[in-house]
């Protein structure tokens, strides 16, 4: 029968990084952009977690670089970073 199926609930683990450091604790020096060099990286997962892509974005200019990878292992996504800075 159509609209009958059953919707999945998206459920939000807290995250498990031991060492992760809050953004509140970032040095000031970097949170004023007054350097150039400072990046910030992260993922962005595709619709039905097909596909990642990895941003690097340059604080201060804004110069952003993208990478799609096939999956979010840390060896691809490590990987995509170091070889684009």
């Amino acid at each position: 029968m159509p609209g009958t199926h059953a919707r999945h609930a998206v459920v939000c683990l807290p995250s498990k990084l031991i060492y992760k450091r809050p953004l509140s604790e970032r040095p000031l020096h970097i949170e004023a952009r007054r350097q150039v060099g400072h990046w910030k990286c992260d993922t962005v997962i595709g619709a039905s977690h097909k596909g990642v892509v990895v941003t690097m974005v340059e604080r201060k200019s804004g110069y952003a670089v993208l990478e799609k990878v096939v999956n979010k292992t840390s060896e691809l996504v490590s990987s995509a970073i170091v070889s684009n800075l």
